[in-house]
């Protein structure tokens, strides 16, 4: 998606809730998936990562609008695919 879209205003970036131990192992994943976007690592308890990021398990995606607001996010309960997330995403774009 972020290939497909960045022209259109799409900003993709990923964001591991590994512990910071695991965060060779989580760049050689990111690495392999040719993922040439921003990757961070929020390095915080727990607690303070569900707060931030809106759900306790992992993974997930956040969709934020142009505004900075929170318009979607995906967990692991909702079974998503990045089918799922590009529908929602590109009426976004126009």
């Amino acid at each position: 998606m972020h290939q497909r879209y960045k022209d259109s205003g799409l900003v993709c970036m990923s964001v591991s809730l590994d512990e910071p131990k695991s965060e060779a192992r989580s760049l050689a994943f990111l690495k392999k998936v040719n993922a040439t976007f921003e990757n961070y690592l929020l390095n915080e308890v727990d607690d303070v990562k569900e707060e931030k990021v809106g759900t306790p398990a992992a993974p997930g995606a956040l969709v934020i609008g142009k505004d900075g607001r929170r318009l979607k996010l995906f967990t692991a309960d909702d079974d998503f695919t990045y089918a799922d997330i590009e529908a929602f995403v590109r009426p976004l774009l126009k």
